[in-house]
């Protein structure tokens, strides 16, 4: 509900569930994409502090059933340091074609532990078990160097740079340059960190000049072609045009009520929307594959219902914890 009312209808989840694995990306599916008609693309996240087995059904038995459109699978994993050696080569021998969905370096113990242990760097240890698949999300890219930038470029992955997660954990921001240098498309993710996509997308440009220490060197050029980069990584994913107002692009899009305070022009306005409509960003309409969600700032859905189950759900969440 949230997501619809900040203007997203496409996401990409990386799932992670220690008391439930079997059917929770089915679970999302119904949920997200039947239900509420957006778009979703699910993986489960494998890791040694799960059943290991189950993870891995439960991504290929997901990606089996599922073709595109309005959802699609990739093969989850959780991050270098909580994947032994033996889930590496089980998911290399169960993984196939699937786009690997993974955090990579997004703390620096992440490839510090790799190294330590394995004497190779994560995206090293992940291509010599087979893993990197072509249209690979590698999430954060934090810590990784220049070999790393090299492989993920060789091998077809996209970068999902997070920088409003990484600031709230401290773990640093990435290095766009890097990525820029070897031709590693960059889009712009959250790690499930709020819904606010705009808030994250103006937050990633502020992140950068931090990085840099250089207000002028990641402008609006460098965010636009982030943004194109997750349409038309979504675009490919699920096998529609998405991204475009245009004949043969999916009807997914928002309406926003904006009143320029200075002239608007084909040369300013992706500074007024990101400057302007993303400053305070609240969608009146949304529409999804053609079927709108919301109208007039109204969730076309009741979401008491919603909320009165998300409370019991917490509250038997909180009673299992003993909180």
């Amino acid at each position: 509900m949230d997501h619809i009312r900040c203007g997203v209808t496409t996401i990409f989840d990386h799932h992670a569930s220690g008391t439930q694995i079997r059917g929770t990306l089915d679970a999302l599916k119904q949920g997200w994409v039947d239900e509420m008609g957006l778009r979703g693309v699910f993986c489960f996240e494998t890791s040694d502090r799960f059943s290991v087995d189950e993870c891995i059904r439960e991504n290929v038995e997901f990606a089996e059933k599922t073709h595109g459109g309005m959802s699609q699978a990739m093969f989850g994993m959780h991050a270098s340091l909580s994947l032994s050696e033996r889930t590496l080569s089980a998911a290399a021998d169960a993984i196939g074609s699937l786009p690997l969905h993974v955090h990579v370096g997004e703390s620096l113990e992440d490839e510090e532990e790799s190294v330590a242990r394995y004497g190779k760097r994560i995206v090293e240890r992940f291509v010599s078990h087979g893993l990197v698949t072509p249209n690979s999300i590698f999430a954060h890219c934090v810590n990784i160097n220049a070999k790393e930038a090299a492989l993920m470029a060789e091998h077809g992955c996209t970068a999902a740079v997070n920088v409003t997660s990484n600031l709230n954990t401290g773990n640093g921001i990435p290095d766009y340059r890097l990525l820029k240098r070897y031709k590693v498309p960059v889009m712009i993710g959250n790690d499930s960190l709020g819904t606010n996509i705009a808030g994250d997308i103006r937050n990633t440009m502020f992140g950068m000049h931090l990085r840099t220490k250089n207000p002028w060197w990641f402008g609006y050029g460098d965010l636009l072609t982030c943004v194109r980069n997750s349409y038309e990584f979504a675009s490919r994913i699920l096998g529609v045009g998405l991204g475009r107002l245009e004949a043969g692009y999916e009807a997914d899009f928002a309406i926003v009520e904006y009143i320029p305070p200075v002239p608007l022009d084909e040369n300013n306005i992706w500074g007024h929307v990101v400057d302007g409509m993303f400053n305070c960003y609240r969608p009146r309409d949304l529409w999804c594959a053609g079927r709108q969600k919301m109208e007039n700032y109204q969730l076309l859905f009741n979401e008491n219902l919603i909320l009165e189950e998300t409370r019991r759900s917490a509250e038997r969440a909180w009673k299992r914890m003993g909180l």
